[in-house]
């Protein structure tokens, strides 16, 4: 068994709740106990629906609190490290997935990172690690017969990878409207580009789909 496929101890509800407390106190300093609460499924104690709901609890009097560049990319590595995928990574860091996938492609990049071949998710299973793919030539968008813009919500879906995005994300970190990202999201989908794989996430109360790329032919 390797490192990876360990199965961490679970915390208590007893345990969970201190192991919250103290992340509270101390976010900024607070990567230990991250790494901790997601290797233990600190959620599940605390029955919460998931390592996002987790975060958003321990976060919620501190949105303040911003982390530096090298402050998140050491959290990033740490997280990757130990398999959680980019979304988990990124749910911790207070920041976009696709920032993550930015700051893992630095790490990668400078030697600080090899990526494990399998993450693992906040739903316990390992699964294979996001493969970053290149960007598309202009050529290619222009014969696929996508606007500049859908060709960026279309990246933005791409990031994400396995993980996959929603629209009220996708609004999130592209800072369009509802009505444009649902928009592009409908044509992208009714195009081929992206599908919804069943998935869904709730967020403002409503669970909304999950959104994945599909290759550019």
């Amino acid at each position: 068994m390797t490192a990876l496929e360990k199965a961490p101890t679970i915390l208590t509800r007893t345990g969970a709740e201190k192991l919250r407390d103290r992340i509270r106190k101390n976010l900024a300093a607070a990567d230990d106990d991250l790494l901790r609460a997601w290797e233990g499924r600190a959620w599940e104690a605390l029955d919460l629906e998931s390592f996002g709901a987790f975060c958003e609890l321990v976060t919620a009097d501190l949105l303040f609190v911003r982390l530096t560049v090298p402050q998140r990319r050491e959290r990033v590595l740490r997280l990757v490290e130990a398999g959680a995928s980019q979304r988990d990574a990124a749910l911790a860091s207070g920041v976009s997935a696709a920032t993550v996938n930015a700051d893992v492609a630095h790490l990668e990049r400078t030697g600080q990172l090899t990526r494990p071949d399998q993450v693992r998710g906040s739903d316990g299973v390992l699964r294979p690690a996001t493969v970053l793919r290149p960007e598309l030539p202009q050529t290619n968008v222009d014969r696929c017969g996508l606007t500049l813009l859908m060709h960026e919500a279309w990246q933005r879906v791409d990031r994400t990878g396995e993980d996959g995005i929603t629209c009220p994300e996708l609004e999130k970190a592209a800072r369009w409207r509802h009505g444009r990202t649902s928009s592009l999201l409908h044509r992208l989908e009714r195009a081929g580009f992206v599908k919804r794989d069943g998935r869904t996430r709730e967020q403002y109360g409503t669970r909304h789909s999950v959104y994945v790329a599909l290759p550019l032919a």
